[in-house]
């Protein structure tokens, strides 16, 4: 039996907005935030999708909510798993900022990659987290869901899925739309907000 699972990305926030790294910390929605939650919501209205799961941080849960209401008062359940990766000490400055106290950091596919920083989250740690949230949560229900979460997230269970890091981080509000068909995971189609 084939069904599909939606990855949504979080909708702006206005530390996005300033080019801030958020990490586990930052502020809810903010307007433009919300319309792309509203947008998401619309894009997933005809999907059959009776499971909602979301981060426990505020700006997921926000448009959690906001897609369960348009999805006739769906309640989504929080995940910790679903969570960004902790950046620790560098929650909350600019890339500019972070190259500035730690040079030699590489980032890679738009975000720090496997750097380790103290206070941070470890690399390889995250990147089993997502997965291992990823799978706990397939397998949890047979029916079509939606897992509303964050962009490094989305992009480590796309490569999970893919072998590739391509996807990139997708942009606020954006669902991708992952297929499973006798245990086999494939990745149909990358939507994006255009807001």
């Amino acid at each position: 039996m084939k069904r599909n699972i939606y990855l949504v990305r979080h909708g702006q926030t206005d530390w996005n907005l300033q080019g801030l790294w958020q990490g586990f910390q930052g502020p809810g929605l903010n307007d433009t935030g919300r319309e792309q939650s509203e947008l998401a919501a619309s894009a997933l209205r005809e999907t059959g999708a009776s499971v909602l799961y979301s981060s426990d941080l505020p700006r997921a849960m926000e448009t959690a909510e906001i897609i369960g209401q348009k999805l006739g008062g769906l309640q989504y359940r929080c995940h910790t798993g679903l969570r960004e990766r902790g950046l620790g000490p560098l929650a909350g400055k600019k890339t500019s900022e972070i190259l500035e106290e730690y040079p030699n950091l590489e980032f890679s596919h738009g975000i720090l990659g496997t750097n380790n920083i103290p206070g941070a989250e470890e690399w390889d740690s995250y990147v089993q987290r997502c997965v291992d949230c990823f799978n706990e949560l397939a397998g949890a229900s047979e029916g079509d869901m939606i897992l509303v979460t964050h962009g490094g997230v989305i992009l480590v269970i796309a490569q999970y899925i893919t072998g590739s890091w391509d996807t990139g981080i997708v942009k606020n509000g954006a669902v991708l739309k992952i297929s499973e068909e006798n245990g086999k995971f494939t990745m149909e189609t990358l939507d994006h907000n255009t807001k």
